[in-house]
């Protein structure tokens, strides 16, 4: 019920608890000196987390956006070639086909957003060769320049 170094006295001798410091600590300047050392060090300790964090942010919005492009110029090479089919199968008849100037633009806008220049030289020559075709056309629907 009492613990076991209870002498029965109302008085006794206090125990101060100083917040976390030592009775070894020689001086309220090692204190201080101490608790600024030790803030520095956590404010360090957050920087670095921060940086991290800036740098893993920054490499996330990257990959995702190259994986963005890869995905459109697939998609991107994959209607060219659907176009080249159907202007081969008209010349085959014997006839021209002008795709519309909104397929045009189309072609355009992803061209615009995934180009790389090392990479999209082709693609662009080939962009570049129905625009000059369409900008030849009469049909406004098909002219890029009336579109």
């Amino acid at each position: 019920m009492f613990s076991a170094d209870f002498d029965g006295s109302a008085s006794g001798r206090r125990e101060v608890r100083m917040g976390g410091r030592r009775r070894d600590d020689n001086s309220k300047a090692d204190f201080i000196a101490r608790a600024r050392q030790e803030r520095r060090l956590r404010e360090l300790e957050r920087a670095r987390q921060h940086a991290a964090s800036f740098a893993q942010r920054w490499w996330r919005g990257r990959h995702s956006a190259a994986c963005t492009r890869r995905r459109v110029r697939s998609e991107w090479d994959s209607q060219m070639g659907r176009l080249v089919q159907i202007t081969s199968a008209f010349a085959l008849k014997g006839l021209t086909f002008e795709p519309p100037a909104a397929t045009i633009t189309a072609f355009t806008k992803k061209l615009v957003f995934f180009n790389r220049v090392r990479v999209d030289g082709a693609r662009v020559t080939a962009l570049a060769s129905i625009l000059h075709k369409s900008c030849r056309a009469k049909d406004p629907k098909n002219n890029y320049l009336s579109a």
